[in-house]
């Protein structure tokens, strides 16, 4: 078993599958004394997470082969180290890490539940910041709708939907805004949407993007975020002034082959991201890399 010294933060899934095919060392930073005595070990990989600063340039550099989970934080390291060689980062999209396999049971029984017809849409909104992740934008799409056959379900912590409940009420919305604090069993709630939206400000990849497509969702998400790498263009909000998504949304809320197109290319789509493909195409780097040196 080939021996492999690995620089992340938190452990993953996908860390613990390398665990069975290599036998992994984790990179520890040596302290001042340790480190006149100790000579310096260099990581095999650095696996970047989370936004660049000056620890994630360091080990950039000291590492032989450094992973982003987007093109766009690619650029910005070449950008930062022009004589940095291309190969020395490569980019490895996220996984969809899901509990449940997509049911039409599990939706059904949403719909009895909440007493909705048959034709009525669910549009979906996740996020722990409902702020940063775009709340107020999300509620000028909806308002913007000309159709009304749909129905709103928010998912967010305790303490978000108790400040928003309010702002809600007082807006005299024309369709259902339904409120789940603290949702244990997240995934049920992208199995009983039809549309999820995120016009989030934020830039990390928004792995909730991965979910909704895995569960046969269309989605909205913001050109800037790193997720929209991989989405066509019909499905990227420009930014807070993009007039053109309420008319895609009231396309599909009225169009239903069109919008079971989408959610049938979206699950196709997510199936390239699960995790053993990522596994599977990191495993094949490591290789590349062992050989190289």
């Amino acid at each position: 078993m080939d021996k492999l010294n690995i620089a992340i933060k938190n452990k993953t899934k996908l860390i613990q599958e390398l665990e069975k095919l290599y036998d992994i060392d984790y990179y520890k930073e040596l302290g001042f004394f340790s480190g006149l005595f100790q000579k310096e070990i260099i990581p095999d990989i650095y696996f970047h997470q989370g936004v660049l600063n000056e620890y994630s340039y360091d080990m950039i550099q000291k590492s032989k082969l450094t992973v982003v989970n987007a093109k766009q934080i690619k650029a910005q390291i070449i950008e930062k180290f022009p004589d940095l060689p291309l190969d020395k980062v490569v980019v490895l999209y996220p996984y969809y890490n899901a509990s449940l396999e997509y049911s039409k049971e599990i939706k059904t029984k949403f719909k009895e539940h909440f007493e909705l017809s048959k034709n009525d849409r669910v549009i979906f909104f996740q996020a722990k910041n409902l702020n940063k992740s775009g709340i107020e934008h999300f509620f000028e799409i909806l308002e913007s709708l000309r159709n009304q056959n749909f129905v709103v379900i928010i998912e967010s912590t305790s303490k978000e939907i108790q400040r928003l409940k309010p702002k809600v009420i007082k807006k005299e919305l024309p369709f259902k805004v339904i409120f789940f604090e603290d949702y244990d069993e997240i995934d049920e709630l992208f199995i009983f949407a039809d549309i999820f939206i995120l016009p989030t400000e934020l830039k990390l990849f928004a792995q909730s993007v991965l979910k909704a497509m895995y569960f046969k969702t269309a989605v909205f998400i913001t050109q800037s975020n790193y997720s929209a790498e991989f989405i066509d263009t019909f499905s990227r909000i420009q930014d807070s002034n993009d007039r053109s998504v309420p008319f895609k949304v009231d396309a599909l809320l009225v169009n239903k082959d069109e919008l079971k197109k989408i959610q049938k290319e979206n699950y196709e789509t997510s199936l390239n991201y699960s995790l053993e493909s990522r596994v599977e195409k990191i495993d094949s780097i490591i290789k590349k890399l062992i050989e190289s040196n």
